[in-house]
């Protein structure tokens, strides 16, 4: 698959037209044919019978999307565990490539970025969702240097194989699709990810289209995800003055934050763009107006903003906000079940991303009661999932760091957290103590483990979910480790549903303990919302559906 192949099943490849780290894209010819196809190769073995009927599956569901303005997917071919998708062949190129960094004047933008969003809301209506909207990804037609016709690929087997945020360190990531991602699609905003993740990225393409330029640029894979997540771009027309005001605004909407502050559907964005079209051509000029006037939503969707809770927020981001000047900070927060306790401590995540930090959690289970440690092992498996992501530059990093922590007491973390090996390698047996030793030696280097993570360049926040069900293993776990007072940088949030704690319960003897020993605990129990709260959701729900339809 490095341009030495000849043939992949009965395909012959005749031309070389791309490569990226998840794929390598051939113009092939079937034997025997005089038609050629584009052949796009997946580098990622698929041995699990699993993923080879999902492929297929998502594969049969792309053959019926109709629409001019997608490149057709003719099905897969498959070469022992290697797929390929088989494409049509238009005889263009990528935008990218047209592009090659110079901007489109917006009399040039304008059909293009109609004919895309048009493109887009067909596949919207069919409740499929792209994912990865960026120039590589539209093929491109000319005439004379002039685009005649624009169509989106690669799309439909999105959800198997975006992998790029498990792989954020990989250069080749950068360069591809990490500039154009949505904020809810890094992962670390507490959202979830809709059809409105095409709109942003979208949006950034658009971005680059007029500038040449992309919103955010930056050779440090967190410092973009902060920047998607935290900055606002340049307004274009700032960039270039040429740009006009209204365009600049549309495609500023698009880059908006949340969700629910872009355009609701890919049909509203196209009905704006026509208007500034036609407004531009008839007066040379376009009216004032607020982008998303002609906006409406086609369906239904609950508001991600999470209302009534931001006093508690607030204290959350402000004890965070310590843990990175060096402190140890231990958060309880209680309600009922239902009550949001986990939304609200997952709007943690932005300020970590800024700081560089690594949230993680772990959910006790009523039926695994009589698993030691389930919670915080589950949440330091993820952990070293994370890291195992990363470059081999930061993995021979942190592999320095655990084995000069624990030493040759390695084995004991890898026997509880077996991923470990795979950064450190295979470690000697540890000699056998009696129980008592035993734990105490567990107990020791696990702490010296965990202070690998917490660090001034990179802290821990620690999330331990329903601790009404943790065993008592974990709980000394607990007091252990923060008993230390070397540790620093680390942030514990405990959550809990206080209708099921007594005073008596095991989790309140060890909260109590660390009082009396003056540990800064601080406390956030939430209730129900108030009528005020609910009002504000319910305007906010109703407004954003319904606002536009009144207008027209």
């Amino acid at each position: 698959m490095n341009g030495q192949i000849d043939y992949f099943g009965d395909y012959a490849l005749l031309e070389l037209l791309a490569e990226s780290h998840r794929s390598v894209v051939f113009r092939a010819a079937k034997k025997e044919s005089h038609s050629t196809v584009i052949l796009k190769i997946l580098k990622r073995e698929f041995s699990s019978a699993l993923d080879l009927a999902r492929v297929k599956q998502e594969t049969k569901i792309v053959q019926g999307l109709l629409s001019p303005g997608i490149i057709r997917n003719l099905g897969i071919v498959q070469n022992e565990n290697s797929i390929a998708l088989i494409l049509e062949d238009t005889g263009g190129i990528s935008l990218k490539e047209f592009l090659s960094g110079k901007p489109l004047r917006y009399g040039e933008f304008l059909p293009v970025a109609i004919s895309l969003s048009e493109t887009l809301a067909a596949i919207h209506s069919q409740n499929i969702i792209h994912r990865d909207i960026k120039p590589q990804n539209i093929i491109v037609n000319q005439s004379n240097g002039t685009i005649t016709s624009a169509k989106i690929t690669d799309f439909g087997i999105s959800t198997i194989l975006n992998e790029e945020i498990r792989e954020i360190y990989n250069p080749k990531t950068i360069e591809g699709t990490l500039p154009y991602i949505s904020p809810e699609q890094t992962g670390r905003m507490n959202l979830s990810v809709d059809y409105r993740t095409d709109l942003y990225s979208l949006g950034v393409t658009f971005y680059e289209i007029l500038s040449g330029k992309f919103p955010f640029s930056s050779d440090d894979p967190l410092t973009l995800i902060h920047a998607h997540i935290a900055k606002e771009p340049v307004l274009l027309h700032e960039l270039d003055k040429s740009i006009p005001v209204s365009i600049s605004g549309i495609v500023q909407k698009l880059l908006s934050k949340s969700p629910e502050d872009r355009y609701q559907s890919a049909y509203g964005l196209k009905n704006e763009l026509e208007y500034v079209r036609d407004q531009l051509k008839e007066k040379g000029n376009v009216s004032v107006f607020t982008p998303g006037f002609l906006d409406i939503s086609d369906r239904f969707v609950m508001p991600q903003k999470i209302f009534g809770r931001e006093k508690e927020i607030s204290e959350l981001m402000e004890c965070y906000s310590r843990v990175t000047e060096g402190q140890t900070r231990i958060m309880l927060v209680s309600g009922v079940p239902g009550i949001g306790k986990s939304r609200v401590v997952n709007e943690i995540h932005k300020p970590i991303v800024k700081s560089r930090g690594y949230f993680i959690s772990g959910k006790y289970d009523q039926l695994r009661k009589d698993v030691p440690f389930s919670s915080i092992l589950q949440a330091f498996q993820g952990l070293i999932r994370q890291i195992l992501s990363e470059s081999e530059e930061r993995i021979e990093h942190w592999k320095s760091s655990i084995y000069n922590a624990v030493g040759s007491n390695a084995q004991i973390i890898i026997q509880v957290i077996p991923e470990v090996e795979i950064i450190i390698g295979k470690q000697p047996p540890v000699p056998e103590l009696s129980p008592e030793e035993s734990q105490n030696r567990f107990n020791y280097c696990f702490v010296n483990f965990l202070k690998v993570f917490s660090q001034n360049y990179a802290p821990l926040t620690l999330f331990l979910d329903d601790m009404q069900w943790a065993d008592q293993p974990s709980l000394n776990l607990l007091r252990t480790i923060l008993s230390d007072r070397t540790l620093n940088h680390f942030f514990l949030i405990f959550s809990y549903r206080d209708s099921e704690m007594k005073n008596s319960h095991p989790f309140m003897i060890l909260v109590e303990e660390l009082k009396k020993q003056n540990r800064k605990i601080n406390h956030i129990h939430l209730d129900s919302l108030n009528s005020e709260q609910v009002k504000e959701f319910i305007e906010n729900l109703t407004g954003k559906q319904t606002k536009h339809i009144y207008e027209i």
